[in-house]
């Protein structure tokens, strides 16, 4: 799964994605295209169950709004 994340400083950003590191995730620090907001991605390979989902994602909006982020969502595709 790839987790999506915004914020307004590069270093925030890359704090963030170091801070999901720690926590199994790999993590990209990106500039958005037009340039005005900084991206963390963060991927995991894992079993997307609903109740886990919805722990997560409290842990990761929380987290994102630690360094004055957004978290934007996530998406996954099917593995064989």
């Amino acid at each position: 799964a790839e987790f999506l994340f915004f914020f307004p400083k590069e270093a925030a950003a890359r704090a963030a994605c170091a801070r999901l590191e720690g926590i199994g995730f790999a993590g990209k620090t990106e500039i958005s295209p037009e340039g005005s907001v900084w991206n963390c991605r963060a991927r995991k390979i894992m079993q997307v169950k609903l109740e886990s989902m919805r722990e997560l994602r409290q842990q990761l909006d929380s987290s994102a709004r630690g360094e004055g982020g957004e978290y934007a969502g996530w998406e996954a595709g099917e593995v064989d």
